[in-house]
């Protein structure tokens, strides 16, 4: 009699710790990660439609850099404040836009690049807590890592173009030759030629607040993957306690 009755207890403490294992949110962090990983590679894959050699990038851009830390993180949910606060920043973006914004480096000149930059690390942070610090999966951690990897190079991206706007010649374009200001598509891929350490030459900082950032990104963008790489192998054999 209490054999079958711990037997059933038993059936029943499995059955609810594998019901938790299936409803618990970091479980589906691949269904919700992966989204905001496609976006983004989307967005970086975009820009070469639409980027003209020294014209300013069109408004249209800014909404969709909008979108990535929106989308990311209503799919990690658990955070309706900063949910509620990037939909506010996403209408105001969406309301210069149509205003009479005409291109997205007018519009992070001002008070919408700072604020882009501050909703990115809010959303690298929380991703990356997710990542390094949950019970998630290895492929969850691979997706959110990779997100995590490419988000840095664009938040890099927003900090070299607000020390071009601050800082006239802090880089400057040596291929062409023609003197031609940089404009945003510029910058992003000047943030991963430095965050890859590629380094292909043909757009340099010039200036000392420029070089630090680079050196800075640099940094980070060969310590990161080594660290993820050291997580994933660590998580993924270290003896259970």
């Amino acid at each position: 009699m209490e054999g079958a009755m711990g037997a059933r207890t038993t059936g029943h403490d499995v059955a609810g710790r594998h019901h938790r294992t299936l409803t618990e949110p970091v479980r589906w962090l691949r269904n919700r990660s992966l989204p905001l990983l496609v976006l983004t590679v989307l967005t970086l894959v975009a820009h070469p439609f639409v980027d003209q050699p020294g014209k300013p990038a069109p408004a249209a851009m800014s909404l969709v850099m909008a979108a990535i830390p929106l989308l990311g993180l209503c799919m990690l949910g658990r955070y309706p404040k900063w949910i509620a606060a990037i939909s506010v920043v996403f209408l105001a973006v969406l309301s210069a836009s149509i205003v009479g914004a005409d291109s997205m480096e007018a519009m992070l000149d001002g008070w919408i690049g700072v604020v882009s930059i501050l909703l990115y690390l809010g959303l690298i942070v929380l991703l990356a807590n997710i990542v390094f610090k949950s019970s998630a999966l290895v492929d969850d951690r691979v997706y959110g890592g990779i997100a995590v990897y490419l988000l840095l190079a664009i938040v890099f991206s927003f900090i070299h173009h607000r020390i071009g706007v601050s800082v006239p010649g802090a880089y400057a374009n040596v291929a062409t030759g023609r003197g031609l200001p940089l404009n945003w598509a510029d910058y992003l891929y000047f943030s991963f030629t430095v965050f890859t350490t590629t380094g292909f030459g043909d757009i340099v900082p010039s200036n000392a607040f420029s070089r630090c950032a680079c050196s800075m990104e640099g940094v980070i963008g060969v310590l990161f993957p080594a660290v993820l790489i050291a997580r994933l192998i660590n998580r993924e054999f270290a003896p259970s306690r």
